[in-house]
């Protein structure tokens, strides 16, 4: 009888080659991002002396046959099926079926519903509000004033606000109500006045730079009110983000390529706390074409708000010229000027940063209506609104008229281009004329 011998399998053992191959490489490691290029940690097995044959199959196999004479039955396996929850035996207990009402309840219901309704008192129904206009007629039901009873009358009552200023029609609504109440106009003055002698920029910082100039600064100025004009933004946003690039400079040194950052973000710290919509920082990305980008803008605004300690509340010289304006009843025109004016004074940090907002405000509007041929420069009213004289405004002034003079002159004329403009009564045309101060 033949015999044979059964051959273990040879596949599945490890070939004692193999394993000497696998001393000779080592432990292997992960080949990093960089060296995928350059194999410098991979080993040429081609190169060894000693090569690795594949492992050979054997030529022979053999299979052992089950017993074929006497075949196991198979057995068959029963299907696991989920369990099923018990069914309970106790039934349910049977709600009584609500009775359907007869027709003579639902009308009896109806109507009683109606009676009801009819002794609610109805709601009589919103008269159209009339426009304010410069003089509210006398009425009856209109006639009582803060002087005779002002306990009784609430002064944010829309019948007492009178609109007597056109730069308040233009201006947002919120002005009307602030400037145009004369119950708290003298305080709220007063505050002002008070209010911008707090957080004011030093002067004379500009000589502790190092690596920025006026004429830097009067550049980026120029940039940014082309940015205002480009989103539309408001005229107090362009004196708020001036404010806190003067005051952050007067603390901190900054190289001349961050100055731009600097400007971008006080612009995006000042929109946000003026504008209803302020542009997102991906805008002030953009505007700067992508010189820097969102996270260094948003990094440079916790700077500037820390160094400014979150105090971004502070009158400008927008701030009083509103005021007086209203406080005065100036016509557009001359209000128009004496803000192109104003507007011209933030080009130049050298004069005017050691003056009030107030004073430049005060003598933007005498030059103005010098410029307009007004018989007074600097009537009593005036005077008595503001607190200052003439002589107080003097040095200002004559700052301001040459730097009227020359302002068709400058390099940047972002200012005199927007003025240009029909909406500004194109001020920016009006031609310098000397003053001459006794």
């Amino acid at each position: 009888m033949a015999s044979f011998q059964i051959r273990e399998d040879d596949e599945n053992q490890v070939h004692p080659k193999l394993n000497n191959a696998k001393a000779k490489l080592g432990p292997q490691k992960r080949t990093v991002l960089g060296d995928i290029n350059s194999n410098a940690n991979r080993i040429n097995l081609r190169s060894n002396k000693q090569e690795i044959k594949p492992i050979s199959k054997p030529t022979k196999t053999f299979k052992i046959h089950e017993d074929v004479e006497n075949p196991k039955p198979k057995q068959k396996v029963a299907p696991i099926l989920p369990d099923k929850p018990q069914e309970t035996t106790t039934a349910a207990p049977q709600l009584p079926k609500p009775k359907k009402p007869s027709e003579e309840e639902i009308n009896e219901k109806d109507d009683a519903l109606l009676d009801a309704v009819s002794k609610v008192p109805q709601r009589q129904p919103l008269k159209d509000l009339k426009p304010v206009v410069d003089e509210v007629e006398d009425t009856e039901e209109m006639s009582v004033s803060f002087e005779e009873s002002p306990e009784h009358v609430s002064p944010m009552s829309l019948e007492s606000v009178r609109i007597s200023s056109p730069l308040v029609r233009h201006s947002k609504p919120s002005l009307q109500v602030l400037y145009d109440m004369e119950v708290y106009r003298k305080d709220i003055f007063e505050y002002l006045l008070q209010a911008e002698h707090r957080q004011r920029p030093k002067p004379l910082y500009m000589r502790k730079q190092p690596d920025v100039s006026y004429g830097m600064r009067s550049i980026l100025v120029d940039w940014l009110v082309e940015v205002v004009e480009e989103y539309k933004l408001q005229t107090e946003t362009l004196y708020l983000a001036v404010s806190f690039i003067d005051r952050f400079l007067s603390v901190m040194s900054v190289v001349k390529g961050k100055l731009q950052l600097l400007g971008t973000a006080a612009m995006f710290v000042a929109s946000k706390y003026e504008e209803i919509y302020p542009p997102d920082v991906g805008e002030f990305v953009y505007i700067t074409d992508d010189t820097y980008n969102k996270k260094q803008v948003l990094r440079m605004e916790q700077l500037i708000l820390k160094v400014l300690s979150f105090d971004v509340s502070v009158p400008t010289i927008n701030t009083f010229l509103q005021h007086i304006a209203v406080e005065c009843n100036l016509s557009m025109r001359l209000t128009n000027l004496a803000q192109y004016l104003c507007e011209l004074t933030l080009l130049e940090g050298d004069p005017y940063l050691a003056f009030t907002p107030s004073v430049i405000a005060c003598s933007a509007l005498a030059v103005a209506r010098h410029c307009l041929d007004y018989d007074d420069v600097w009537p009593s009213m005036l005077s008595d609104s503001t607190g200052y004289s003439l002589h107080n405004l003097a040095p200002c002034v004559v700052h301001l008229n040459v730097t009227h003079s020359r302002a068709s002159t400058l390099p940047q004329q972002a200012i005199c281009d927007k003025y240009k403009n029909q909406k500004w009564q194109k001020v920016s045309e009006v031609s310098p004329k000397s003053l001459r101060i006794l």
